[in-house]
């Protein structure tokens, strides 16, 4: 019902709050550089710029920022504008400020975590506009989108990180959603759900991959998300902050396709073990500190040049071309916009180590003489740094044993596997179970049939000249089928 109401409104208006010092002069700055730019105005300095995108971004720790329903608002509203105080401003000039300050503010400078609500807000309301403009493009919105997008919103319901979606996903997939069963409490509280919360992210998740179109869902799932004791690894189970790794914001745009078609379509067996059937890439051999987004650029650098010097346990020929292949790696193939990054990445991250050894070396003369702490403002940011971190911070890189890079969640162990699920677009990583014996049963691949034991999904990964693959492996790797726990 409220879906409907939003569609059929002619204008929604967001009430933010009461007008304060530091939302008078976002607001101010937004107007401002919006009147000057359709009245072909000279744009404010550079310092006047930031400063303002500064502002908004202070701004998006707002709650409305981090609620699950706003994104239904927000898709389905035909025109919605912020109010603020006194203030007001439609949301389409509002989102070029939103894009304007992943390029141009330094956020991992400002704040140092990434769960500070201005950083949670910018995640939050990013993931909005995007649902936003492909509903307003196609009328529908994937539902695994829409469930990424839950990991970066709060409820007061969990159970509403499925059904608030209802409205925006398509009609097919609709149909597979558990249906909210309300219970309707007549002393004057609010109508409570029947089913549980496991219940409901346990019935979704069977219901996507055994009778749905493809198997993506599989990428949303895996041990490297919190979930409840004994809640299986292969389903999905939203938690807001627990997890901001987003493979389909930048699946889409990159167009991955590593697993293909789907060709069988998992089963569910007993002990709620799927069955799902896939093509092992190889294992994982070594593995790399992970990228942590807050430590020194001292160490940071550390870290870089050891997986720069890790080349000989690539395919690559050289550690030049291994150089070249990695600064399209570390940002997943997309540029600044989320486009496709192009051959100009190269020489951005060429730059981009000149920049860090630059800083680093001011970070330790000042350290050397005591007039400093070990920091450098300086030159103090640098692009590609940003949409580094932004993208794979708190990753690792590992090596398979066959020579493939990976880039993936920081759980990720030795003797983990590398599988290509056919209908899942995301390569995952899969660990044997302990008590199944051994760790390691590559041999079997060649021959097919299953895989002894059981199986649990780790996580996605992104893996160097797989990820347009379409589930072509070569004929040397066959189907084989997991047991998934």
């Amino acid at each position: 019902m409220m879906g409907q109401i939003y569609a059929s409104a002619s204008r929604v208006i967001v009430w933010l709050g009461q007008s304060h010092p530091v939302a008078d002069s976002a607001f101010t700055y937004m107007t401002a550089l919006a009147e000057a730019r359709r009245n072909a105005q000279a744009p404010p300095d550079e310092r006047t710029i930031k400063q303002g995108l500064r502002d908004v971004l202070a701004i998006l720790a707002s709650p409305w920022f981090h609620r699950t329903w706003v994104i239904q608002e927000a898709a389905l509203g035909r025109r919605v504008s912020f109010s603020y105080g006194n203030h007001e401003i439609d949301l389409d000039i509002f989102e070029k400020f939103v894009w304007a300050i992943w390029t141009v503010v330094p956020f991992w400078d400002i704040y140092d975590d990434e769960k500070d609500p201005p950083v949670l807000g910018l995640y939050s309301v990013t993931r909005t506009l995007q649902i936003r403009r492909r509903y307003h493009q196609d009328g529908a919105v994937a539902l695994e989108v829409l469930l990424e997008a839950a990991f970066f919103v709060g409820v007061t319901d969990r159970r509403d990180s499925v059904f608030a979606f209802m409205g925006i996903c398509d009609g097919e997939t609709r149909a597979l959603m558990p249906k909210p069963d309300y219970r309707i409490v007549v002393d004057g509280h609010d109508p409570e759900y029947q089913d549980s919360v496991d219940a409901v992210f346990m019935d979704l998740s069977t219901s996507l991959l055994c009778s749905g179109r493809s198997l993506d869902i599989l990428a949303l799932a895996g041990i490297c998300r919190p979930r409840p004791a004994g809640f299986p690894s292969w389903a999905i189970y939203v938690r807001y902050r627990d997890d901001v790794n987003a493979p389909f914001a930048c699946c889409e745009p990159a167009g991955w396709d590593a697993g293909g078609h789907l060709q069988c379509k998992p089963t569910l067996g007993p002990s709620k073990r799927l069955q799902v059937t896939g093509r092992v890439l190889d294992e994982v051999h070594h593995l790399s500190e992970p990228f942590d987004v807050f430590e020194d650029l001292s160490k940071h650098k550390q870290r870089l040049h050891t997986v720069l010097n890790s080349w000989q346990r690539t395919r690559c020929s050289s550690r030049d071309d291994h150089q070249n292949q990695l600064a399209l790696d570390l940002v997943l193939g997309l540029d600044i916009q989320d486009g496709i990054a192009g051959p100009e990445v190269v020489t951005q991250f060429k730059e981009y180590l000149t920049w860090l050894e630059r800083q680093t070396n001011s970070i330790d003369s000042k350290v050397d003489d005591g007039s400093g702490v070990g920091t450098s403002h300086d030159d103090a940011t640098n692009q590609y740094h940003q949409h580094f971190l932004t993208q794979t911070g708190g990753w690792l890189v590992f090596f398979t044993k066959g020579g493939h890079l990976g880039i993936g969640t920081s759980v990720i162990e030795k003797g983990d596997v590398v599988a290509i699920i056919p209908g899942c677009r995301l390569p995952l990583v899969l660990r044997k179970t302990p008590e199944t014996g051994e760790s390691t049963v590559l041999n079997m691949g060649n021959a097919g049939g299953s895989y002894p034991g059981t199986w649990v999904v780790v996580g996605w990964c992104y893996l160097r000249d797989m990820m347009r693959a379409k589930g072509d492996l070569g004929t040397d790797i066959k189907d084989v089928v997991f047991i998934l726990e």
